[in-house]
């Protein structure tokens, strides 16, 4: 049997409880991760390094991307059911991935691998878990000067953009980018569009 083989079933079922055992006991290290995984995780010029920060893990054929305590995303690689199952642990608290290179800009993104990238980038970060906000999340943001609002760029992510710049204007100067999604755009051009904000 191969390593990456099904070790855990359904880890999904687990998540609606908090975070699932089967995180416990899943791979750290990239190399333990099954190919899709490691292929899929490396598209998006993510390294075994930014897993380890992350705190990223894989058992079998899930990916567990982790928002600390407050929210997961599983990736599934089995082929069937859904890619991704999201739940946000504790919708009290924003998720933030912040740093102190522009402490009056945000930066506000739907899922978790965009959030990560633009982190790395050097943006302050708050991720969504989805295209709409919740009160604490509006507080937050309404702290800083400037916001973008950048969700991915389907309908779901268009029309949440709209909104949540809609919300967020009486409080602070806020646009939203219709670009493609932020975790698919490379680490050169984020650092180009860094210097522009």
């Amino acid at each position: 049997m191969e390593r990456w083989s099904a070790e855990s079933e359904r880890p999904e079922v687990e998540l609606k409880k908090g975070i699932p055992e089967s995180y416990n006991v899943a791979h750290t290290n990239t190399l333990d991760w099954c190919p899709e995984a490691r292929l899929w995780w490396h598209s998006y010029e993510l390294t075994a390094e930014h897993a380890l920060r992350y705190n990223i893990r894989s058992i079998g054929k899930w990916l567990f991307l982790t928002g600390g305590t407050v929210a997961m995303q599983i990736r599934s690689f089995n082929g069937s059911g859904p890619k991704y199952i999201t739940h946000k642990l504790d919708s009290s608290m924003p998720l933030l991935y912040l740093t102190t290179d522009d402490p009056n800009t945000l930066l506000i993104v739907e899922d978790l691998v965009s959030a990560y990238k633009l982190n790395i980038a050097g943006f302050d970060v708050m991720c969504l878990m989805g295209t709409s906000m919740t009160e604490p999340e509006r507080r937050f943001a309404a702290m800083y000067d400037r916001v973008w609002v950048w969700l991915d760029d389907d309908t779901a992510g268009i029309v949440g953009a709209a909104k949540i710049v809609k919300e967020l204007s009486p409080f602070c100067a806020v646009k939203a980018m219709i670009l493609a999604q932020p975790k698919e755009i490379s680490f050169t051009d984020l650092a180009s569009i860094r210097e522009s904000l």
